[in-house]
């Protein structure tokens, strides 16, 4: 089963196949530090890793800003043990402009919806400079060996949102500090609780965590990658807190990288 849902570009990006960005030339250091590294190797590490590790990559969609600088890919990928509610995701990012490093993080998507979020369990990356080339591998190593303790858990996640009913008010102060956390756009609150109360899919018409969170991803298709991944993972973590699920410790192995001012043409603010 292959998920439907189609990656959401950021604004201006261009959806291509990936044997059309490795024709790509790669751009020239921006400093003396900075040392670029090709969007297809990002990519090669990452399928290589995951081989390595018993996974399959099922299929894959990818995107790149018009200049090339910026890459943001999805690849689903399946070691035999996926359930028949949910698919394993790994999301990867790339910017040669500086705006971020290399990164790359473990997503799941929701059959029945295509829906799609990052829980913010394992996330790796590295600043452009002379040591990521030899970083990269092992980071991704890292990554893919902490895969099935990461979806298991998710797992239980699903569940434990499932078991946690909700009522109005509840609904309504979750939703209002999703906004707080950054989670959610101040103009996409009422959507979200539209979603909810009428839902696009008949799995998600019971009242509870659950049915709130796909409201939410079910909004989440019209933003951009990288918006989705920030966003979600900050949705995930308060839902977490609110419903007492007990989170995997984070695997986390990515340098701090100052955003820019450029990094605003990325994210949408609807």
């Amino acid at each position: 089963k292959k998920m439907a849902r189609s990656l959401m570009l950021h604004k201006g990006a261009q959806r291509r196949e990936m044997d059309s960005i490795r024709q790509d030339a790669l751009p020239l250091p921006m400093g003396s530090r900075h040392v670029p590294i090709h969007h297809a190797t990002v990519y090669d590490i990452a399928k290589e890793r995951l081989t390595e590790g018993g996974y399959n990559v099922r299929w894959e969609e990818h995107s790149t800003t018009p200049d090339g600088m910026r890459y943001f890919g999805l690849l689903g990928i399946t070691n035999g043990e996926n359930s028949d509610e949910r698919e394993r995701v790994m999301g990867l990012r790339n910017a040669n402009d500086q705006t971020f490093g290399t990164e790359g993080v473990a997503g799941d998507s929701v059959f029945v919806c295509d829906n799609l979020c990052f829980s913010g369990e394992i996330k790796v990356g590295r600043k452009h400079t002379k040591h990521q080339v030899n970083d990269l591998p092992i980071l991704m190593d890292k990554m893919v060996g902490y895969l099935g303790a990461a979806w298991d858990n998710q797992a239980e996640r699903v569940s434990c949102y499932k078991e946690r009913p909700l009522s109005k008010p509840e609904v309504h102060d979750i939703v209002c500090n999703a906004m707080k956390a950054g989670a959610l756009p101040t103009s996409k609150i009422a959507t979200v609780l539209d979603e909810y109360e009428n839902p696009t899919h008949d799995d998600f018409g019971p009242r509870n965590l659950w049915s709130l969170f796909n409201a939410y991803t079910e909004i989440g298709k019209a933003w951009n990658g990288h918006s989705l991944q920030d966003r979600s993972i900050k949705m995930v973590g308060l839902l977490d807190e609110f419903s007492g699920h007990r989170a995997l410790k984070p695997l986390k192995d990515v340098e701090d990288f100052a955003e820019v001012a450029e990094l605003r043409e990325v994210v949408e603010v609807n």
